[in-house]
């Protein structure tokens, strides 16, 4: 059986892991000068969002140093593929950050919905590299690589949404679920055909 090879982001628009860490870096960097230059909406509280910078930071951090943290319990090649998906959620996060800094407010992320469109894409990491460990079918890791990345994308969503209404974040998060299903199951049976 050949090996699928299982990341967020599909082998045509993968970059390398040092153009990964540069563009997080460079984020970070953005969020800063934001922060500094005060261009931030007044959405944040002073006190939190210099929490949420040194959050961000050590999460940084802990990511260039993976590698060597990680590498007695990991084989390299699963290795590397984990950091590059991980720096890959790390730019979404800060990206949402930069752009929607509303959609991580305490009442936004704690309060509403914002906290599970967070936990989506770490969840849909866990199903990637979780169903590489079990033996299953090829046809049945793509289709769990392919519902994967669909939850990535539903999960920025459902942060984004939390910044309005929960009526809002609730359509968005009941439509996102029943078309990765929906989905999930035409992309399973296309692949049965094959």
């Amino acid at each position: 059986m050949n090996r699928v090879i299982m990341m967020l982001l599909p082998a045509k628009m993968q970059f390398k892991l040092g153009v990964w860490k540069a563009l997080n870096f460079g984020l970070l960097l953005l969020l800063y000068l934001k922060r500094i230059t005060a261009y931030t909406p007044r959405v944040l509280l002073p006190d939190y969002t210099i929490f949420l910078l040194i959050g961000f930071t050590v999460v940084y951090g802990l990511l260039l140093s993976l590698p060597k943290v990680l590498s007695k319990w990991l084989p390299s090649k699963r290795l590397h593929l984990l950091e590059h998906d991980l720096n890959l959620l790390f730019a979404g996060y800060t990206l949402l950050l930069t752009f929607w800094p509303r959609s991580y407010t305490l009442p936004n992320f704690f309060g509403h919905y914002g906290v599970v469109g967070g936990s989506l894409p770490l969840i849909a990491l866990l199903v990637i590299y979780t169903t590489q460990r079990v033996s299953t079918s090829q046809k049945l890791q793509l289709t769990n690589l392919f519902s994967s990345r669909l939850l990535v994308l539903l999960g920025l969503a459902i942060m984004i949404a939390a910044t309005e209404t929960s009526k809002i974040t609730l359509i968005v998060g009941i439509t996102g679920l029943a078309l990765i299903a929906l989905l999930g199951i035409g992309y399973s049976r296309h692949l049965a055909r094959r």
